[in-house]
């Protein structure tokens, strides 16, 4: 049975005002509804263990289906965005390619070394063409973790999978994810335009 406690439910108007937190984002919209995500399940002090296989599994069976039973969403994938930003970015990625029947819109912004290697988040190019609308890779210039999001974007270039690719002026830091943040959401539950 999911917690209460390691969910924290936000109502805000826009994206920005949630990138003070754990860093993992699911979306779906109803006048502006965003669940914020603690993927550690118990804090730091308890270890990363939380964050790999356990987190998706809360994720996917316990967190989105008591969203879908206790509000007003639009329940299918196409309505429903996974971001996060550093960890959160590589476990969004992780999971949200590993879901394409869950998740079409996936952002990443300056994941981090947990992110597994491109070619195993997206191990069928083709799948990821047909079933995502948008998939957003971002990182800052002077992030020293550039290398996981570019080493994504080569791979995703080379197999000509449609993505956005945003690089600006900053480091791991949260001017880069406001503004990361700020153009996935820009993007998000539109039409793409692969």
């Amino acid at each position: 049975m999911l917690e209460l406690a390691r969910v924290g439910v936000k109502f805000a108007n826009t994206f920005a005002q949630l990138v003070a937190g754990h860093g993992v984002f699911v979306v779906q919209p109803a006048e502006c509804f965003f669940v914020e995500v603690d993927f550690f399940l118990g804090g730091r002090a308890g270890g990363f263990g939380g964050w790999g296989k356990p987190f998706e599994d809360d994720l996917i069976k316990d967190i989105i289906p008591f969203i879908e039973s206790h509000y007003s969403v639009k329940a299918d994938r196409e309505s429903r965005a996974l971001a996060g930003l550093s960890m959160g970015g590589g476990q969004s990625l992780n999971i949200g390619l590993a879901n394409l029947d869950t998740f079409a819109w996936v952002g990443g912004f300056s994941s981090a070394p947990n992110t597994k290697p491109a070619a195993e988040l997206v191990p069928d190019p083709e799948k990821a063409k047909e079933k995502l609308k948008l998939l957003y890779i971002s990182c800052g210039n002077k992030d020293g973790l550039i290398r996981i999001s570019q080493g994504v974007h080569s791979y995703l270039k080379d197999k000509n999978v449609p993505h956005t690719w945003h690089v600006d002026e900053h480091a791991h830091d949260f001017q880069h994810w406001k503004k990361g943040l700020y153009n996935f959401s820009q993007l998000i539950f539109k039409p793409a335009t692969k």
